[in-house]
């Protein structure tokens, strides 16, 4: 237990986490296109549904096209799901932080609970607004394919 504490105050120890963490990051969202991929040439199921996936998205990129009201208010949903995203980043951040500060003073209990706190924020809330926000970055960058401004992020 001691050599844990030790390891937890290093500042090696959270460059090389945060270094980890952001590689497999960066692996998984090349990853998850790939492995969806995989999936449909191995399930017919899975093909359809990639299929009703991509024509639901080519209508929305069609509509988008045709009404720029529409894509400005699509465009400032955006940032209202981007600004979501942030916030709830930042309250788990925070939870992060709350459980190592009670598992550096051996509070092991209140650790454990921000702990789950932090996974349940990412679980829930995060991830699925991840998901939305990658759906409304390729349906945007459709319908700006002759713009000059993508979204990227």
């Amino acid at each position: 237990m001691e050599q844990i504490n030790e390891l937890i105050k290093s500042p090696v120890f959270w460059f090389a986490s945060v270094f980890i963490a952001f590689l497999m990051s960066l692996f998984s969202g090349f990853a998850k296109d790939w492995i969806q991929k995989l999936w449909a040439t191995r399930s017919d199921k899975k093909k359809q549904e990639l299929e009703k996936k991509s024509e639901a998205i080519n209508k929305k990129i069609e509509s988008l096209k045709n009404d720029h009201q529409l894509l400005v208010v699509y465009q400032s949903n955006i940032v209202y799901q981007k600004m979501r995203q942030v916030l709830y980043l930042i309250v788990q951040y925070v939870a992060f932080l709350f459980s190592m500060s009670n598992f550096i003073n051996e509070s092991q209990i209140s650790a454990l609970a921000f702990m789950v706190f932090f996974f349940f924020m990412h679980v829930v809330l995060t991830l699925p607004i991840s998901r939305t926000l990658r759906e409304m970055r390729v349906v945007l960058n459709g319908a700006l394919e002759n713009e000059e401004a993508f979204f990227s992020g």
